[in-house]
């Protein structure tokens, strides 16, 4: 799916000022005072608005997979993490680990 101007579909989600597909393969792991979020499936467009994402400490690592590409997002502290989580806006039941 092309990136696009809003409004964007029940399957996608605003980043910056377009739509992109949402992201529903997610993984959030806590390590130490950080979090690392792993993200598959995710489109080649989408990349630089996740680098931008990362703040100031952590650390963005793409693998080409298929379909996409698998991301993993280290040492989020918990604010910039929060952040992504609500800016990903996945499943109701999703959350940081405590």
């Amino acid at each position: 799916m092309v990136p696009h101007p809003p409004p964007c579909s029940a399957d996608e989600r605003l980043w910056g000022s377009l739509c992109y597909p949402k992201i529903d393969a997610l993984r959030i792991m806590k390590s130490g005072d950080n979090f690392d979020f792993v993200l598959s499936d995710v489109p080649s467009e989408l990349l630089p608005e996740l680098a931008k994402s990362v703040g100031d400490q952590g650390h963005l690592v793409v693998k080409k997979s298929q379909p996409g590409f698998e991301v993993t997002i280290k040492a989020l502290q918990r604010d910039d993490a929060n952040k992504l989580l609500k800016q990903l806006q996945p499943d109701a039941g999703a959350k940081l680990p405590d």
